[in-house]
């Protein structure tokens, strides 16, 4: 049976390095694959190399990206673009490299984008996403035009931040990337590795400043309950198998995860059952007050009531499920967004963990989402 296609993309790094690591970098690419990734990132933007060596570098890397029939985007700046193309034996080292994209920051002119199409043969164009306004894309994408690109060949693509306290904000990257869906260009966004975060801070390479020491698979479900970013890059190189297939594993599932502490000694096996043996949809009407699962009470129709028991008190993020007293209504879930007073109909199940909440607010309208036990 065929898989299904992600609706998010999922990328690695790979960087050129002094000491020769590229068998490794190989072996990676290829654990990658394997797990469903389809992108690969890396630079010719290290001072600290010579140009010649990484560009041999990204003619290799990207006969194993075409190899495993991956994209490779590249990160060079206007002023390497000259260079090479200033250069004979640059052209020619590079000339047949598959390159898919080139991202772009400060500095590039319509000349320089028509060197990237005649000299490294490039089609493909990636903005950044963190800080180009609206006037300075609509800039970018006239020159863009003007060099004789297919529009249909652009993204965006966040920076990652190597010093701690640095990065974006969720709400800033949020609104960057609502942005760029006006152009109908997709986004990108880093998360960070904790295995092998790269030097020389070793901090992580995030977009997001919260996400920094978050798990991968923590950060990966953070970004796709957003509903606003195509693709998801791990910033580090040599992410662990383990953190690859965490978060392959997130996007696959399609839906949001939230961590419940549930009251084990007070609920009954039906309530445990409408909490954790079935994905649960958000309904197309938004309460003010709560989330509301339009599955759990589909759910409770085929079995009995659910039984009442003594009231509590309802905070915020408490997860609750209506009983017998509500009528029709028993059965529904719901996830608390206020605080409401005690009520004699509705049974309290449990607790979002406080690491959560932000998801919780970014369940919207017809989002999947599940609960996963912890801690009872």
């Amino acid at each position: 049976m065929s898989k299904v296609a992600r609706k998010i993309d999922l990328g690695i790094s790979v960087y050129p390095e002094a000491n020769d690591r590229f068998c490794e970098q190989k072996n990676y690419i290829a654990l990658a694959k394997l797990q469903g990734y389809s992108q690969i990132f890396s630079t010719l933007h290290l001072p600290e190399l010579p140009l010649e060596s990484m560009l041999e570098y990204a003619r290799n890397l990207s006969s194993v990206v075409t190899e495993h029939q991956m994209q490779l985007t590249l990160d060079v700046s206007a002023t390497k673009v000259r260079e090479i193309a200033q250069a004979e034996s640059y052209i020619n080292k590079i000339k047949d490299t598959s390159i898919d994209y080139i991202r772009l920051d400060y500095g590039f002119t319509e000349h320089d984008l028509k060197l990237l199409k005649d000299c490294l043969n490039v089609n493909g164009l990636v903005l950044n996403a963190s800080t180009l306004s609206a006037s300075e894309i609509d800039d970018f994408l006239e020159i863009i035009t003007k060099a004789g690109f297919d529009m249909r060949n652009l993204k965006a693509c966040h920076n990652f931040y190597p010093r701690e306290e640095t990065g974006l904000s969720m709400e800033f990257l949020i609104q960057k990337c609502q942005l760029y869906k006006k152009y109908n260009i997709p986004v990108t966004t880093c998360i960070a590795s904790h295995t092998k975060p790269r030097g020389p801070l070793y901090a992580g390479l995030p977009s997001v400043e919260k996400q920094r020491y978050s798990s991968p698979g923590r950060a990966a479900a953070e970004l796709m309950a957003t509903g606003v970013v195509d693709e998801i890059l791990f910033g580090d190189s040599f992410v662990s198998a383990e953190e690859l297939s965490e978060v392959a594993a997130v996007i696959d599932s399609g839906c949001v995860e939230l961590r419940i502490k549930m009251l084990s000694n007070k609920i009954t096996e039906m309530e445990r059952a409408i909490i954790v043996e079935q994905l649960h949809l958000a309904r197309p009407d938004q309460a003010e007050f709560s989330i509301r699962s339009q599955s759990s009470r589909e759910m409770a129709s085929f079995a009995a009531r659910v039984e009442a028991r003594s009231p509590e008190p309802r905070i915020k993020y408490a997860v609750t499920i209506d009983n017998e007293k509500y009528l029709r209504y028993s059965g529904e879930l719901q996830i608390l967004l206020a605080d409401l007073p005690e009520d004699e109909r509705i049974n309290v199940v449990g607790h979002i963990v406080s690491e959560d909440h932000d998801l919780v607010h970014m369940i919207k309208p017809g989002t999947t989402f599940r609960f996963q036990v912890v801690d009872e």
